[in-house]
């Protein structure tokens, strides 16, 4: 992340992304194994079949088929782990009801974890506004305590929203200059 200069906030919002979209490729891949692995080819082309297809279908032998059977896993692994299940695909023997069942206690775990990682962000980020607030409130109540005019009430607010919005560049511009004086460039 230091090599591309993105953020700590960016960092950790790209990393829940790929964390999302590898999960979901990874059981995607182990769902359509599960769902073919007791299969014959016959077996395996009826279910495909049983879906709707806004065209027709092509042979699972080719790459079009392939990439057909792999967006339904991932529409199935979707389905499953956000729990919202449309009910379209279902189990339709024991094995998969287990298998169905794993999905749902797995998939309640890494929702439930990229949904925590996502407030975290938020509230990394809530922190610093909420302390940005809470001085001007401060400001404000100290100025209508000791009847400050409102003229200069309001030019002393604004004020103090600029200083709150800028302090932290202005801390961050110090820290690297007083930290690239020590650096000996070639």
């Amino acid at each position: 992340m230091d090599y591309w200069s993105i953020s700590p906030r960016g960092g950790k919002t790209i990393l829940v992304m790929v964390t999302l979209i590898m999960t979901i490729h990874v059981v995607s891949c182990i769902w359509w194994l599960w769902k073919v692995l007791g299969m014959s080819l016959e077996e395996t082309n009826s279910f495909l079949d049983a879906q709707s297809w806004s065209q027709e279908r092509q042979d699972l032998s080719t790459p079009f088929g392939k990439m057909e059977a792999y967006v339904i896993s991932i529409y199935v692994t979707t389905m499953t782990l956000t729990t919202v299940g449309y009910g379209d695909i279902s189990a339709d023997n024991t094995s998969e009801r287990v298998g169905y069942t794993l999905f749902f206690i797995v998939g309640a775990f890494i929702w439930g974890n990229l949904l925590a990682q996502l407030g975290e962000l938020h509230a990394s980020s809530s922190v610093r506004s909420q302390e940005k607030m809470d001085q001007v409130q401060t400001t404000l109540e100290f100025l209508n305590e000791n009847d400050c005019p409102r003229k200069l009430r309001t030019q002393i607010i604004q004020w103090t929203r600029f200083q709150e919005e800028h302090t932290t560049a202005n801390i961050h511009k110090k820290q690297v200059h007083v930290a690239t004086t020590f650096i000996e460039f070639p």
